[in-house]
């Protein structure tokens, strides 16, 4: 066997290791951003960030926190109580490397958030489509 084929073969089969521990693995808490829902009434480009335990929304004027998350009973939990426009409840949360999903009490899927490409604000030339 070549030297090529074996360099092309080794790549392969470590492309295929990290693709594999993407899908089943997790991240050890939901931190990041993630691509907002269009239907929220905002101009211009934002998003959600999960960090430090905070949850905010990030648009082009500022953030505003929108609740807190941590770690209880072997699962993640999102409280929404700080929020001062909007109805309080807590979520479970279920993360991955691609996004993360909301659950409510009766474990129903209430949302689900993908992973913004993009860490920081978009430039206004980009499509929203490259989040």
């Amino acid at each position: 066997m070549s030297r090529r084929k074996r360099y092309i073969l080794i790549a392969g089969a470590g492309l295929l290791v990290v693709v594999a521990l993407a899908f089943l693995t997790k991240p050890s808490s939901p931190s990041g951003r993630y691509v907002a829902n269009p239907n929220l009434a905002l101009e211009g480009d934002f998003y959600w960030q999960f960090s430090g335990g905070h949850a905010r929304i990030v648009y082009d004027g500022g953030s505003d926190q929108t609740g807190t998350y941590s770690f209880t009973n072997g699962s993640w939990f999102i409280d929404n109580s700080g929020a001062a426009h909007a109805p309080q409840h807590l979520w479970r949360i279920e993360c991955s490397w691609f996004g993360l999903q909301l659950y409510d009490e009766t474990g129903k899927r209430v949302d689900s958030m993908r992973r913004r490409v993009i860490p920081c604000l978009r430039p206004g030339w980009m499509p929203d489509w490259m989040q």
